[in-house]
């Protein structure tokens, strides 16, 4: 553990609690799942957009130990929780400075005779750089675990039981995460780069 890093994390907590006409509410963490994620903090919100019916949950996680951090993938997660993989694609989220945040969007199902279906966006931002996967760190990895210094992992999920709703889903989603990247990258990237400019 090193109390410098830890001392100059970003606070997860003010992470704000409206995006646009969206509205946020913190989830309690249990403990077990804390301590199994191997994350330095994170937070585990749900957001309604006013309205409207339109509900979905925001996981946010920040650690300095990579190799704990990095195992937690949704495409390792939701299939240990009893989920099925159906598909997967890349996209791009805008945060309108003529930057564009890279992302993966999947989706899973569950059950039988009552199928649900959940729309994961998932991306990384590693030592300050946005990632829509895990490539770009395993390509520091190699160089030692200490070449990494801090990861992020940004996931939005929003679940359905229609087949017929799983577009609407993925729509909602990404409307979500539109609506919440600017804010986003400001906390977690553009924090970073503040922090290496530090004399």
């Amino acid at each position: 553990m090193d109390p410098v890093a830890l001392a100059n994390k970003p606070d997860l907590s003010a992470i704000p609690m409206r995006f646009g006409p969206w509205r946020g509410e913190d989830i309690p963490v249990d403990e077990y799942v804390r301590k199994a994620t191997d994350s330095d903090d994170l937070i585990h919100r749900r957001y309604a957009r006013t309205g409207s019916n339109d509900s979905l949950r925001l996981y946010l996680a920040y650690g300095i130990r990579a190799r704990d951090l990095a195992p937690h993938r949704p495409e390792v997660c939701y299939p240990g929780a009893g989920w099925s993989f159906q598909s997967r694609e890349d996209a791009e989220l805008s945060i309108g400075t003529g930057t564009n945040i890279p992302c993966r969007i999947m989706t899973f199902s569950q059950g039988g005779f009552d199928l649900r279906r959940v729309v994961v966006i998932n991306y990384y931002i590693v030592d300050g750089i946005v990632c829509a996967d895990m490539e770009s760190l395993r390509s520091k990895a190699w160089r030692g675990s200490t070449a990494i210094q801090s990861i992020a992992q940004v996931q939005i999920s929003c679940t359905t039981s229609s087949m017929r709703d799983l577009e609407a889903a993925r729509r909602v989603a990404m409307e979500f995460a539109q609506s919440a990247a600017p804010e986003l990258h400001a906390a977690l990237v553009t924090f970073r780069q503040r922090q290496d400019t530090k004399p």
